[in-house]
């Protein structure tokens, strides 16, 4: 019976995700925000010490009154650098399964993503794809057509009552992150099943 296994890892996790990040908008614009506040960091602390002189009492009020600025800093760099983090990082493991008639994404999530599963599956027939769009500069392909997630509690207990939920999608598309090994092999056998082809997608999102 035909079944192949391409499994992500971090090696290439981190690669994409240095890759790809500097893509989104959100890096420039988190960037700018970082350095808009470490120059009021700075001024205030230039302020405190032209007022205050240089005592120890005026380095507490200065780091007292940059507090705010400092944790705007921080969010502005999460920000900055949070394009592809919402699965890249965010796996414990991760494996795309193809077999004859349909193919599968199937991973453990973080805690911190879904803390009621321990394991879901994407699962699509390769009839089902009505479309393949590859968004190479956010290094991930978006898969179109019907298909069902379950969701297991448990996965060693597989698909016994109050284990698994199960839901059907039609609309909405799903994302395959270039982070597995043989990627481009992996695409060119699903698209060569469902007899779809991958067309390149242009994003203006942030």
């Amino acid at each position: 019976m035909y079944r192949q296994e391409f499994k992500a890892n971090r090696k290439n996790e981190k690669r994409l995700y240095k890759r790809i990040r500097k893509k989104y908008k959100r890096w420039t614009y988190g960037n700018i925000g970082v350095l808009v506040c470490l120059a009021v960091i700075v001024g205030l602390f230039i302020w405190v010490g032209k007022n205050g002189g240089v005592s120890f009492d005026a380095l507490v009020i200065s780091i007292g009154i940059s507090f705010v600025p400092f944790l705007l800093l921080c969010f502005m760099r999460a920000i900055a650098v949070s394009g592809g983090r919402e699965v890249l990082f965010n796996r414990i493991s991760d494996q795309l399964v193809l077999k004859e008639n349909d193919f599968s994404m199937e991973y453990i999530p973080q805690a911190r993503e879904m803390v009621a599963y321990g394991y879901i599956i994407y699962q699509m027939e390769y009839r089902q794809i009505k479309a393949l769009v590859d968004y190479r500069e956010r290094g991930y392909v978006e898969v179109y057509g019907e298909y069902q997630i379950r969701r297991y509690h448990q996965a060693d207990m597989g698909d016994v009552p109050g284990n698994v939920q199960v839901e059907h999608k039609y609309e909405e598309p799903f994302r395959l992150y270039g982070h597995y090994e043989n990627f481009e092999k992996c695409m060119e056998e699903i698209s060569k099943r469902s007899g779809v082809q991958i067309k390149e997608g242009s994003y203006n999102g942030h």
